[in-house]
């Protein structure tokens, strides 16, 4: 299912568009479909790396733990 947007874009930004699109052969709507699909699955891995950095710090502290007492007990 589609939704129609309306979208304000100041001239130059639309001359850079149109020049993307043309040089891509494609039309305004779907180079611009693809634009927004692109920095939407950028930013979803933004999320995923900051996620995965957060869990992995966690992950080293434990493991840190868990070395010092092997440490302490050999």
């Amino acid at each position: 299912m589609s939704k129609s947007l309306s979208l304000n874009l100041d001239d130059k930004v639309l001359r850079e568009v149109d020049a993307a699109a043309h040089e891509l052969h494609l039309p305004r709507e779907t180079f611009l479909q693809q634009a927004i699909g692109s920095y939407v699955r950028q930013i979803g891995h933004r999320r995923l790396r900051s996620r995965l950095r957060k869990e992995s710090a966690l992950t080293a502290g434990e493991s840190m733990r868990v070395l010092k007492e092997f440490e302490a007990i050999s």
